[in-house]
Formats: structure tokens, sequence, C-alpha cells
């Protein structure tokens, strides 16, 4: 990891940092390269931009649209469902 670190931040790594998978040692290495690569900066804003939005779907309401599309498909009768 740190010759990797060294040259630039793996896309992997910087998804685990974004979601706060990493341990204290690759954290420490992957924050000072941070502080100096502004390459990396860039792509980790990105990354953690996207873990921010995947979490926030994850957690969003189903619309009610969806909630009665799925009501009504459970609730129909085996041979409508073949149509």
């Amino acid at each position: 990891m740190m010759d990797e670190i060294m040259r630039h931040i793996a896309e992997d790594l910087l998804e685990q940092y974004a979601m706060g998978n990493l341990v204290e040692p690759e954290v420490e290495l992957l924050e000072e390269h941070l502080l100096i690569c502004a390459a990396c900066q860039d792509r980790f804003q990105a990354t953690d931009d996207y873990v921010t939005a995947m979490r926030a779907a994850a957690n969003a309401p189903v619309k009610a649209t969806k909630k009665r599309a799925v009501k009504k498909l459970a609730s129909a009768p085996a041979s409508a469902e073949k149509r």
C-alpha cells in the first residue's frame, strides 16, 4: 500500500477511506498523501460525493407510486401476470 500511495491513491482505497473502512496506519498514509497531491484530492472529492449520494439513495423513502405498483402486482391473480 505504501508504494501505491507514494504515486497516487488507488480508487478502491479512496472508496474505502470515504466509507470509513480503513485502519489507522492506512488512514495516516492516505491522509498525508492527500495533503500534498491535488490530483488525489480531486479524485477523493468525487469518490466521497459518490459514496454520500449512494448512502442517501439507500436511505431515501420509496415513493408512494412505486409502493402502489408493487402492491398491485403482488395482489394480481397469477393468470394476469402471464400476459
